[in-house]
């Protein structure tokens, strides 16, 4: 068996698997140093639940130790049903953690009919005394089923009791790519189930990525079980052309780097090809993308995906981690022959990191204006905006709103999840300035979530987007508006007095600095709607105003004057907002007003600042894709 590389993996399998007692019997095996994986129904359902580790060094050498669940499946709802997916459980050991050789993980699932070697527990020859087993299996495919709630691999050949938590190598790639689950019949060869190494991401996101680092630094410094997984994948190539080694090279580079912000959706669409969708499972880490790519093949430039995508990482830093990264993409890249395309890539200018968002438009019908077609999209960067369904069909607004709320939830879990606060940038005309979006709650599981107090919502004026001429007063105004705080220059407006539409017009006309106002109320109302509708042709990109409020009291006997910096001090309303943003710069200000909304709740103060505040934010460089405006074929679904 010493010169089979097949062999040598499963006695390296064996070595990795261990005995797991906890809410049952099972299986599990090292992935990282004193890191492994189970089934949860075999560990146990909850995070801190505590179980014992044997592990078979040697055939007659046993160490016991005790482990601690980190991450785990949760229990399915009626006691004796199928767990749930992922049903996976990461343990951590207590402890010194043992000198242990760990499996090399593959997110890639096995074409139908592949050979598999399964290893687990098993008491079917000494019912007493179960032991270490290797079971000949074959995939079957990747099946969606209910009752497991996900996509589960099925497997034919033995599976016997012990197994569950188990590891399935793959003798194709020399990787494991599952975890047994169940068998379909006990004491049968009629086959089970198992979850894919995808399903890992599927528990606790902090974890995964503690976890799946660890594994890859882990194979770039030993390469036993590598060595013997290229031998038996032949050639040794893996996807997009990097052999084993590049790959276990590239991805331990990978996992050094600094945490940094961005999406990894985002960074999968802007390499991947024109109409690629985002994969099933969610990417938690750049790994995740990296492989994701990888096993595609994708066609960016005339570099593999994968190689382009770790090319734009090495360039967005200097450390020593990005320097490493860099070596190691020009020593793959000259063995492919695309050096020069990789020495052309990291030359080009850092990858902007441009805050990824989802814009969702409410447009009135065209065939009637009491009416609104609901269209959203994923904002990526300026090339890479990606529409997120079709336009729905003209509603009235109380059903458009509700459409829309219905469709959020699901972009946000796309762009990093409820938790990460991303930007929501709602792009409606005036009359809808005033829904609370802001306090909507999309999450009946809880409650208490708020949209603008976890997300930065924000609205976008979309009688400027659709009217062309007025784009270059508003490029001017964001512009002037720079790294400056937005509370040295904003200015209370009211529509009061002489404030009318043409003295406005020649304020604004005459201060192209006028480029962040202070409603003194609701621009629904109709002394603001003026106000408004002028500042919105006069490019002013950023205002501010309390959600219902009217027209604030006037503090003194004076008349309102125009516009200025310097006007209007007494408002109770400015002169909170210009303390409140004393050193905010307009890129902050999302930020800055979700803060502002929570202080507010935290402190209950009816008259803070935050209490129902709204901002208009409007990035004349986020557009959406035009398109002309024609009646819409009122049938188009939702």
């Amino acid at each position: 068996m010493a010169g089979d590389p097949l062999g040598r993996l499963q006695e390296l399998l064996e070595r990795c698997q261990v005995e797991v007692r906890g809410e049952s019997l099972g299986s599990g095996f090292f992935v990282a140093p004193g890191y492994l994986l189970t089934c949860s129904h075999v560990a146990g359902l909850h995070a801190g639940a505590r179980v014992e580790v044997v592990w078979r060094e040697r055939r007659k050498q046993e160490r016991t130790f005790e482990g601690t669940v980190r991450a785990a499946s949760p229990a399915p709802a009626v006691r004796g049903d199928m767990w749930p997916f992922p049903d996976l459980a990461v343990v951590e050991i207590s402890g010194r953690c043992p000198d242990h050789p760990c499996v090399w993980l593959s997110d890639v699932v096995p074409a139908f009919h592949r050979p598999l070697v399964a290893a687990g527990l098993s008491a079917v020859y000494e019912p007493l005394n179960p032991r270490r087993f290797l079971a000949s299996l074959s995939s079957r495919g990747v099946q969606e089923l209910s009752s497991a709630e996900g996509r589960m691999l099925v497997l034919d050949g033995e599976i016997t009791q012990g197994m569950s938590g188990g590891p399935i190598l793959s003798t194709v790639s020399g990787r494991v790519c599952g975890v047994v689950k169940a068998a379909r019949l006990q004491d049968s060869a009629m086959g089970g189930l198992a979850t894919p190494m995808r399903g890992l991401r599927a528990l606790d996101p902090d974890v995964y990525r503690r976890v799946i680092r660890a594994h890859d630094r882990f194979h770039a410094s030993d390469s036993a079980w590598s060595k013997m997984a290229d031998r038996v994948a032949g050639a040794g190539e893996g996807a997009d052309g990097l052999t084993g080694a590049e790959e276990r090279r590239l991805l331990a580079a990978i996992a050094e780097l600094p945490e940094a912000a961005g999406s990894h959706e985002a960074a999968f669409l802007s390499i991947a090809s024109v109409g690629t969708q985002l994969p099933d499972w969610e990417l938690l880490d750049r790994r995740d993308v990296f492989t994701e790519l990888a096993a595609r093949d994708g066609e960016a430039d005339d570099l593999p995906d994968a190689l382009a995508y770790a090319v734009d990482l090495a360039r967005q830093g200097s450390s020593r981690a990005h320097d490493r990264l860099s070596d190691r993409v020009v020593r793959a890249a000259r063995r492919l022959g695309v050096s020069h395309a990789v020495r052309q890539r990291l030359q080009q200018a850092p990858v902007r990191s441009e805050q990824s968002s989802i814009i969702a438009r409410l447009r009135p019908s065209l065939l009637d204006r009491r009416r609104y077609h609901v269209m959203m999209w994923r904002y990526e960067g300026a090339d890479r905006v990606v529409a997120a369904g079709g336009e729905s069909e003209a509603l009235s607004l109380e059903e458009a709103v509700a459409v829309l709320a219905e469709r959020l939830p699901e972009q946000i879990s796309v762009m990093g999840g409820v938790s990460k606060p991303g930007l929501i940038e709602f792009l409606v005309p005036r009359e809808v300035m005033d829904e609370d979006f802001s306090n909507w709650r999309l999450w009946p599981r809880w409650s208490w979530f708020l949209l603008g107090h976890k997300q930065h919502v924000v609205l976008r004026a979309l009688e400027r987007h659709e009217e062309p001429e007025l784009h270059a007063a508003w490029v001017d105004r964001w512009e002037r508006l720079g790294a400056g705080a937005v509370g040295d220059v904003l200015s209370c407006v009211c529509g009061r007095d002489g404030q009318n539409e043409s003295l406005l017009g020649a304020c604004f006309d005459s201060d192209p600095g006028l480029g962040a106002l202070a409603l003194a109320g609701s621009p629904v109302a109709p002394q603001l709607a003026r106000v408004y509708d002028v500042a919105v042709a006069s490019g002013v990109p950023v205002m501010l105003w309390q959600r219902g409020s009217q027209v604030c009291a006037r503090s003194s006997n004076a008349e309102c004057g125009v516009p200025g910096p310097g006007t209007c001090l007494t408002n109770q309303f400015l002169a909170h907002a210009r303390q409140a943003l004393a050193t905010t710069t307009v890129d902050q200000l999302p930020e800055r007003v979700r803060e502002l909304r929570n202080e507010a709740v935290k402190l209950q103060q009816r008259h803070h600042v935050g209490d129902r505040l709204v901002i208009l934010w409007d990035d004349p460089g986020r557009r959406i894709p035009s398109a002309p405006l024609v009646p819409t074929d009122e049938g188009v679904t939702a």
